[in-house]
């Protein structure tokens, strides 16, 4: 038994039982079963190997978009819901119920190779038409009284960034002339002028396809 084991125990008041353990590049995930409920535990990880402040902080923001997401997000029928279950700061953990389901990478996969039939692209349209609505939706949620320009200075500064190094990569082909057109329509779209009639709404670097669920044309994120 982990530290981080015996801790949730005591949080949740029962025993913990480790079902599969999975590493990924920024953190390891534990799928756990305890009082006969499957949870998903995921511990950030930290190169010091202690508990720093921005592992902290990093852990405490990802468990507050939890709340805010499970208590403001519309109950859909086709949106599934993620219910956090608690926050373990000092051993860098976030736990939240286990939703079921594949990854949107899988479903991409496994109806979009070679030349996909009408029904597979139907499904695909239908679930990327279904993630759209829940970008949307997190957006009216995550919404903020705050000045635009600086996150629009950010994006023209990253567009700029991106095209110059594709320019400079031969294998890309990405010509001189594309990286100015789109330097270009980047400065037209996000110019000052448009900058009364933006707000500024939540970003999540969870927002992968890999953390997209879906299942019988549900989509949980």
């Amino acid at each position: 038994m982990t530290d981080w084991s015996r801790a949730l125990e005591n949080v949740l008041g029962r025993p913990v039982r480790l079902v599969r353990e999975e590493p990924r590049r920024h953190s390891t995930v534990y799928r756990v079963e305890t009082g006969g409920e499957r949870l998903f535990v995921k511990q950030v990880r930290e190169d010091g190997g202690g508990a720093t402040d921005s592992a902290v902080a990093r852990v405490r923001r990802e468990y507050e978009v939890l709340e805010l997401l499970w208590r403001a997000m519309p109950r859909e029928e086709r949106f599934g819901r993620v219910r956090p279950i608690a926050c373990l700061p000092e051993h860098r953990l976030v736990v939240m119920e286990e939703v079921p389901g594949r990854s949107l990478n899988e479903a991409l996969r496994a109806h979009g190779r070679g030349w996909p039939s009408r029904r597979s692209l139907g499904i695909l349209t239908g679930y990327l038409e279904l993630l759209g609505r829940w970008v949307r939706a997190f957006q009216e949620v995550t919404r903020r009284p705050e000045d635009p320009e600086p996150y629009l200075e950010r994006l023209r500064s990253d567009v700029d960034s991106l095209t110059r190094v594709l320019e400079a990569r031969p294998r890309a082909g990405f010509s001189g002339s594309l990286a100015e057109a789109v330097r270009a329509r980047a400065r037209a779209v996000v110019g000052r002028p448009l900058a009364a009639g933006v707000e500024v709404t939540g970003v999540s670097g969870e927002l992968s396809p890999e953390n997209m669920l879906v299942r019988d044309g549900r989509l949980t994120v």
